[in-house]
């Protein structure tokens, strides 16, 4: 039993790590290059101009910094951003 429990352990930690990535809805951003970014679990779009974009998650806001923005696509909780990224960075406040 003893043997059975130490196999056991690292795996389940493994999906309880991974579990509690994908159960928070806590904000996800995945960039590509410096040209597009993709913003999921986001609550709502506070500013949007062709050099700033900001927008509230569950734990702060995300503002992305650069130029040349177009939201190419937007959905209730996530968006697609297109333009040149030079700065994202997470805000308790602002």
């Amino acid at each position: 039993m003893g043997q059975r429990k130490r196999q056991l352990l690292p795996s389940l930690k493994q999906l309880f790590s991974l579990s509690l990535q994908f159960s928070f809805d806590l904000p996800r951003v995945t960039i590509i290059d410096n040209n597009s970014c993709h913003i999921e679990n986001h609550t709502g779009l506070i500013s949007y101009s062709t050099s700033q974009l900001i927008v509230r998650g569950k734990t702060g806001f995300i503002e992305v910094v650069g130029s040349s923005f177009v939201i190419s696509m937007m959905f209730k909780d996530e968006l697609f951003l297109e333009g040149t990224i030079d700065k994202i960075q997470f805000l308790q406040k602002l």
